[in-house]
Formats: C-alpha cells, sequence, structure tokens
C-alpha cells in the first residue's frame, strides 16, 4: 500500500519541507503525485457522517508538531477505516 506524504494542506506543510529539503541540496524523498492532504480526508468524513476530528478527545498540547500529528493520524485512521466499512456494506 502506498502511503504518500501527508500534509494538513498539501500547499503549505509540504512546501515548507520541499524548501528545506533545497536548502540543504537534497531531493524530496517522494514524488509530486504521492502528496496526500489531510483537510481532504475529513472533508470526505463528513460526507459519509463522521467528524473524528472533533469527536477524538484531544490529547497533548496544540500546535505542538508531534502532538498534533499524532491526533490528525488517530481521527484519519478513524475516518479510513469508517469509509472501507462502509464499502464493506455498501
Amino acid at each position: 500500500m502506498e502511503l504518500g506524504i501527508w500534509g494538513n494542506d498539501i500547499n503549505f506543510d509540504l512546501t515548507i519541507l520541499e524548501s528545506a529539503f533545497r536548502a540543504t541540496n537534497q531531493a524530496d524523498p517522494w514524488q509530486f503525485w504521492e502528496s496526500r492532504s489531510v483537510r481532504t480526508l475529513v472533508w470526505m468524513g463528513k460526507q459519509f457522517g463522521i467528524d473524528p476530528k472533533k469527536t477524538i478527545p484531544r490529547e497533548g498540547v496544540y500546535h505542538n508538531a508531534v502532538d498534533d500529528s499524532l491526533h490528525q493520524a488517530k481521527y484519519c485512521k478513524a475516518i479510513m477505516e469508517h469509509i472501507k466499512q462502509g464499502s464493506k456494506n455498501g
């Protein structure tokens, strides 16, 4: 399974990473088609009637990169599981 590179906003988060790689004369370790958007996945979850971004209890410190990413991973996983379950039932 191809996971790609995920950013809450690929036009912001991934642009910062790409700039850092370029500043250190390194190639991006992903291809442009591997970029994934957390915001798009959250939107999809809402279309399926769920919003785990709001319903999963938030742990850690807001705007702490590690804590934010752990929370994002939890609600992204919940959305994907919900969508997969729906596709099995539908």
